[in-house]
């Protein structure tokens, strides 16, 4: 009635409890591809695989490093790099820290590119720091510039989860 139609080339196909030759079969005639039930992307997210490896993360630091090689940082001011990082890139793994537990070598990963990016305008640039990132991270009122911490906003977002559980009723 909407109009609307499934598009079989983004689809997939899982079979489970079937014979596998049932599912290709499925498939052929829906012309779609068939899967493998563990791990899968549903809407963008790996279901399936553990949040805690880190190559389930790959997407993320794939596309921060395509945002950086992108950018001219080099013709930026620290201003204009500092207001990049906190607008784009800080906000670019949200809907993965809103769902996952992040690993500590990947929010490490993660913000030595932020570093760099900062002093040298580069991925991996390698120039001397005029102020520790601790004191880059504090908020503005406190000295800082203000750059929030992917592992504290991790933490934030995880807790949302349980306050929604707590507080809403419709919460299942």
């Amino acid at each position: 009635m909407s109009g609307l139609k499934v598009n079989f080339f983004k689809s997939s196909i899982f079979g489970a409890g079937i014979d596998e030759h049932i599912s290709n079969y499925t498939a052929q005639i829906l012309r779609c591809k068939q899967e493998r039930l563990s791990p899968f992307k549903y809407l963008g997210l790996p279901i399936g695989a553990s949040s805690c490896r880190t190559l389930m993360w790959k997407p993320i630091l794939h596309n921060i490093s395509a945002r950086l090689a992108s950018w001219k940082g080099k013709l930026l001011s620290i201003g204009g790099r500092l207001c990049l990082i906190k607008s784009v890139l800080s906000n670019l793994p949200i809907y993965f820290l809103s769902l996952f537990p992040m690993p500590v070598a990947i929010a490490t990963s993660i913000e030595k590119k932020f570093r760099s990016f900062l002093w040298s305008g580069k991925e991996r640039g390698k120039k001397i720091c005029n102020v520790s990132w601790s004191t880059i991270s504090l908020p503005k009122n406190t000295g800082g510039l203000g750059i929030e911490s992917l592992r504290d906003k991790n933490k934030a977002l995880m807790f949302k989860w349980i306050w929604r559980f707590g507080s809403e009723e419709s919460s299942m």
